[in-house]
């Protein structure tokens, strides 16, 4: 099956997602690599994730919804 002229992509690869009840296609313009990926995620091994901490709200006290 081929796509009409107007949706026609460049290249040879598409990556093909799923969007609720759509199909995304992508193309893939050049290969994904991982060590450079991998490269920019090392710039930040130094760095707090979270500077502040965990913002989280107090939890509620465990409620007991079972008889013993």
């Amino acid at each position: 099956m081929r796509l009409p002229k107007e949706f026609r992509l460049t290249g040879t690869e598409v990556r093909v997602r799923r969007v609720g009840r759509s199909v995304l296609l992508e193309p893939i313009d050049e290969p994904f690599d991982v060590k450079a990926w991998f490269g920019k995620l090392d710039e930040y091994l130094g760095e707090l994730f979270m500077p502040d901490g965990r913002q989280q709200p107090l939890l509620l006290p465990a409620q007991k919804i079972f008889d013993e």
